[in-house]
């Protein structure tokens, strides 16, 4: 599970940093959404949500991190907590709706499988 967080960590500040260089930063978080998405869903299919958990501090710590350095990565501004409510409401979402799918699909192919 280490690795897996340590992997997923690699690829979120990677993905941060590049896309500030190349300054779309909207692009960016929602990529890391999609990110969050593909990977809920592949592990809510196992049934293994201590991943998710992990994920979930991961990212409470990329958004601190996005949040409190100003010279790094401008991201948000000290004052615009909208962007951060919808930056954070966007991962929310799109965890709840791997999840969700992750789920679904593992019952519909577990049925198919009870079927046979």
């Amino acid at each position: 599970m280490l690795i897996f967080l340590w992997i997923f960590m690699t690829a979120v500040f990677g993905i941060v940093y590049l896309f500030q260089l190349i300054h779309l930063n909207l692009i960016g978080l929602e990529l890391i959404a999609l990110l969050i998405l593909y990977i809920s869903f592949r592990q809510s299919k196992q049934n293994a949500y201590r991943p998710i958990w992990g994920m979930d501090i991961v990212m409470a710590f990329v958004m601190s991190i996005l949040y409190y350095s100003h010279r790094t990565f401008t991201y948000i501004s000290p004052n615009d907590t909208e962007k951060l409510i919808l930056v954070i409401m966007s991962f929310v979402l799109s965890q709840i709706f791997g999840m969700f799918w992750g789920r679904q699909f593992y019952k519909h192919q577990h049925q198919q499988e009870n079927k046979k």
